[in-house]
């Protein structure tokens, strides 16, 4: 239900507020809905009920639940790569994991767990792992993204460490739909008047 309910949601915001590149819809998948072999094919009865193109769903698995069954979390996740959803490393560098792992698996995106954005412009040792956390997606092709950022002096240093994607109350709060669309449309706007000043 929550995923179908995401990719409505997703299809609704994108016809009432279209923006480029577009949005995409995050979800995270259970350790138990992960070990279901029918999640594949309800996650593609659900895009084609949506109509949300699968490229703009990202599902979020943390370390933890990858490395309870590293076989069959290749196995489920290549499929759903099959179907053309993104697949995300939730909360990384806080679980178990191996190295060797990580590169098994055909995820998309590298989650920066927010005690390493915590600490990021205050702990120098935290702020070495982060940056090794960045370089390493990126050497892996990965799209590293920082959770949790909630200043902008953390902002700035991940910037500085070519971390260009976060999420986390500096950018807002969790919103009902209005609020949703209010955030867009202004942002929509002060993009619109930064082309025009550019112009």
């Amino acid at each position: 239900w929550v995923i179908e309910e995401a990719c409505r949601q997703a299809v609704l915001l994108q016809d009432r507020l279209p923006v480029e590149p577009p949005l995409h819809m995050a979800v995270n998948l259970s350790a138990r809905q992960l070990q279901r072999q029918e999640i594949v094919g309800e996650i593609g009865e659900i895009l084609a009920e949506t109509g949300l193109d699968p490229g703009l769903l990202i599902l979020e698995i943390t370390e933890s639940v990858m490395m309870k069954d590293v076989k069959l979390s290749v196995q489920r996740l290549t499929q759903l790569k099959e179907i053309g959803v993104k697949l995300a490393v939730d909360d990384f560098g806080t679980g178990y994991s191996s190295l060797n792992y990580i590169q098994q698996f055909p995820v998309d995106i590298l989650k920066v767990d927010k005690s390493f954005v915590d600490a990021v412009s205050t702990d120098p040792r935290k702020s070495a792992l982060t940056a090794t956390i960045i370089k390493l997606a990126s050497d892996l092709e990965l799209l590293p993204v920082a959770e949790g950022i909630e200043r902008a002096d953390q902002l700035e240093q991940l910037l500085d460490l070519h971390c260009d994607l976060g999420q986390g109350f500096y950018f807002a709060k969790p919103l009902s739909m209005e609020g949703v669309d209010e955030l867009l449309a202004a942002r929509r706007a002060l993009a619109h008047r930064e082309t025009e000043l550019s112009s």
